[in-house]
């Protein structure tokens, strides 16, 4: 996998291309960190403003994934020895905040009264939990890309959320317990919709084994590799 700097009209951002048909998402991740260390990309909060590091993307919606989740349970939660499910829930209930409209549903981190990311030392502006961040905030650079690195890191993220809806959805299902949520508009989610037979989500035990080709699009998976 290599990700390769360009030079765009405001600065120098990257594309990616994908030459093994086995790389998992960890393998990206771990090529999006070396990038951000290697590469002088340029780093612009708008298409005029450089940002240089600040904090304002702690400051945004922060969406996460089902490992995410699992990650996020095994460093903050070790001292507890949760059960593995439990320790999700649990993760959910302090950290995330989750709204329902209708029959979707939105789970991301519950921001502080300053509204930032409970993970963020706003004196410092730097994270607590950087090494095990969320996968949406490795792969935020703040910095121009392709439309393929793009699709790619929209894909990963809205696959690896809706993988743990589902989960948080099986979750109740499966407990015989109502589901909970911070805020509702119309909520309409009945749990004898869902088909919960279906085999187990890829996302749950981290990014390692988790194939990109099995995740993202043929057509995408095309222009990658």
């Amino acid at each position: 996998m290599k990700i390769i700097p360009i030079e765009f009209k405001n600065g120098k951002g990257y594309d990616i291309i994908i030459s093994n048909p086995e790389a998992a998402v960890q393998d990206y991740l771990n090529a999006i960190n070396r990038a951000v260390e290697e590469y002088d990309l340029v780093r612009l909060w708008t298409s005029k403003e450089k940002c240089f590091g600040c904090d304002r993307c702690c400051r945004e919606r922060i969406p996460l994934t089902l490992a995410d989740v699992g990650i996020l349970a095994e460093h903050l939660l070790t001292k507890e020895k949760a059960e593995k499910e439990k320790a999700l829930a649990e993760v959910i209930r302090r950290y995330c905040r989750i709204f329902v409209y209708g029959d979707i549903v939105d789970i991301h981190l519950r921001l502080t009264e300053s509204g930032a990311c409970p993970f963020l030392n706003e004196e410092k502006e730097i994270c607590r939990i950087y090494p095990y961040r969320p996968l949406v905030c490795q792969t935020f650079i703040c910095c121009p890309m392709t439309k393929r690195a793009e699709q790619l890191r929209e894909a990963l993220v809205n696959r690896g959320e809706d993988d743990l809806v589902r989960w948080w959805l099986k979750y109740a299902y499966e407990n015989g317990i109502a589901v909970w949520f911070d805020e509702g508009d119309n909520p309409k989610i009945n749990l004898g919709d869902f088909d919960f037979e279906s085999e187990p989500f890829m996302f749950i035990s981290g990014y390692s084994k988790v194939k990109i080709r099995d995740v993202v699009s043929p057509n995408l998976w095309k222009l990658l590799s």
